[in-house]
C-alpha cells in the first residue's frame, strides 16, 4: 500500500513540483493554506508525512505545526519547508521538536530521498544460521 503524503503550500507552481516529483512513490495531497490542511487530516487519517511551506502564511504555518504536535497525529513526521529567517522559525517552534527542515531553494529530488529514509520501513535482520 503506498504512503499518503499531504503538502502545505500557498505557492502552486511550487506545489505542482513537489506532487510531480513525490507521486511516482506516493499518494499526495495538496492543501494551499494551513486551515485547508488541517480539513483534510480530518478526511485522511492515514496520512504518513506533512510537508508544510512556512513563507505564505508564516503565523498560520507555525500554529498548524502546533496544533498537530499536541494533536492525536503527534507523531507524524512534518518537514518545513522555509526561505524565511530559520533562528526566528526556530524560536516561535521552540516548544516542539521538529522533524525536519529544508531551506529554499533546495533540489527536489533530495527531498525525496529523505522523504524515502524516512518513510522506510524498520527491518528486523536476523543472522542467518546454516
Amino acid at each position: 500500500m503506498r504512503r499518503s503524503i499531504l503538502s502545505i503550500n500557498g505557492n502552486k507552481p511550487f506545489n505542482y513540483i513537489l506532487k510531480t516529483v513525490l507521486s511516482d512513490k506516493y499518494n499526495v495531497f495538496l492543501a494551499a493554506d494551513p486551515v485547508s490542511g488541517l480539513r483534510m487530516i480530518k478526511e485522511q487519517l492515514s496520512l504518513s508525512l506533512i510537508l508544510i511551506d512556512t513563507d505564505l502564511f508564516e503565523q498560520d504555518a507555525i500554529d498548524f505545526i502546533l496544533h498537530v504536535k499536541s494533536s492525536l497525529i503527534h507523531d507524524k513526521p512534518i518537514i518545513v519547508l522555509t526561505s524565511s529567517d530559520l533562528n526566528l522559525l526556530l524560536s516561535k517552534l521552540s516548544r516542539i521538536k521538529l522533524d525536519e527542515i529544508f531551506i529554499k531553494p533546495f533540489n527536489p529530488v533530495l527531498l525525496l530521498q529523505h522523504i524515502d529514509k524516512m518513510l522506510m520501513p524498520v527491518s528486523l535482520s536476523f543472522p542467518i544460521r546454516p
